[in-house]
């Protein structure tokens, strides 16, 4: 959330929020507020923990690193020129970027699980913005939300990887190595929830973990584990305010129809 105000991002919603809006409302649909407030607090856990709760969360292209060190530099924002590449166009911004000892990471963020508006031109734009700076350096592309899908599957980033490649090529005249991996905020929230509960995790990186949990939650973004009824206990169904042949009737009633 600092990084929303230092960076200007949340003063529409401020601005809106004094002739009238719902000042709540407008930052709960800010996709800059979502987006720092949790990428701020990802920062904070050791380099390792935050590259697990990424890497968990993530559906790539291909195999991604099982260890990439230390965060050692991170921008919310970052204006890169590209000027020299695209002639109608002369900078592009990214979201976060993350540089991590062996790769680094370019992050575009979508407010919506269930809204495709991820665009392959933008994303192509940024790896040409990327490279124009730091052409030594290995890169990911990260798509986080707006993929149309909570459960994001191989085939939905697949699509997206060939049309990065193919505006790369057709309006760009670039032919290079995109690697690129996509989530949604749904699928965070479940690897966070996966994390939170490796008990090697250190109290400190707990307290980090279960605010931004708490963000997600606020902003209505939630993670919960199903369980057949059949599967539960009985002594753990005495906890259930029905009988306990009202469960195990409604478990057998329902596989029955399947």
């Amino acid at each position: 959330m600092l990084h929303a105000f230092l960076h200007g991002k949340i003063r529409t919603s401020l601005d809106e929020a004094e002739i009238g809006g719902n000042l709540v409302e407008r930052f709960r649909d800010c996709e800059d507020f979502l987006t720092a407030a949790v990428f701020e607090r990802l920062r904070y856990l050791p380099g390792d923990l935050f590259w697990k709760v990424l890497r968990k969360a993530m559906i790539p292209v291909g195999s991604m690193p099982q260890i990439v060190g230390n965060l050692t530099q991170s921008e919310f924002w970052p204006s890169w020129d590209v000027s020299a590449v695209v002639n109608d166009r002369k900078r592009c911004e990214p979201d976060v970027w993350l540089s991590f000892d062996s790769v680094d990471f370019v992050v575009e963020v979508k407010r919506s699980d269930d809204v495709r508006s991820q665009e392959a031109k933008q994303l192509a734009l940024e790896w040409i913005g990327f490279h124009e700076q730091s052409k030594e350096r290995p890169m990911w592309l990260l798509m986080v939300g707006g993929l149309g899908e909570k459960d994001v599957t191989e085939f939905c980033v697949q699509g997206y990887y060939k049309e990065i490649l193919s505006v790369l090529k057709d309006s760009y005249g670039k032919v290079g190595n995109v690697q690129l991996a996509g989530t949604s905020w749904q699928l965070i929230a479940k690897s966070l929830h996966e994390v939170l509960g490796d008990e090697q995790v250190g109290a400190n990186s707990q307290i980090v973990i279960e605010d931004i949990l708490a963000v997600l939650q606020w902003h209505d973004i939630h993670w919960r584990q199903f369980v057949w009824l059949e599967s539960l206990g009985r002594s753990a169904k005495h906890y259930c305010s029905i009988l306990d042949t009202s469960l195990e009737g409604f478990a057998r009633r329902f596989h029955g129809r399947r």
